[in-house]
């Protein structure tokens, strides 16, 4: 199922840990072990578009209207020139 985060849609959501993931030289990068595949936590609108122009995994933050609690997900945002265009950031 697609999860749509920030006007993004996931075209797959990571059902791993960023706390288990490796370690990178990379500022705010780690590696994941299961896909093989460096993830990119973007913490601004602009860094989430150039990961997704980028075909990039991805880890974003956002916090639940309801609970007030902080949710992380994981996964490569679906890439479509049509979505990256009309995305409002």
């Amino acid at each position: 199922m697609n999860k749509l985060i920030r006007n993004c849609i996931f075209a797959f959501k990571c059902e791993q840990k960023w706390e288990e993931m490796q370690i990178t030289k990379k500022q705010n990068v780690k590696f994941c072990l299961s896909c093989q595949k460096e993830v990119f936590f973007c913490s601004t609108d602009k860094q989430l578009k150039d990961a997704i122009v980028l075909n990039r995994c991805i880890s974003i933050e956002y916090v639940e209207q309801i609970n007030n609690q902080t949710i992380r997900l994981m996964g490569m945002p679906r890439r479509n020139q049509s979505d990256i265009d009309n995305t409002k950031f």
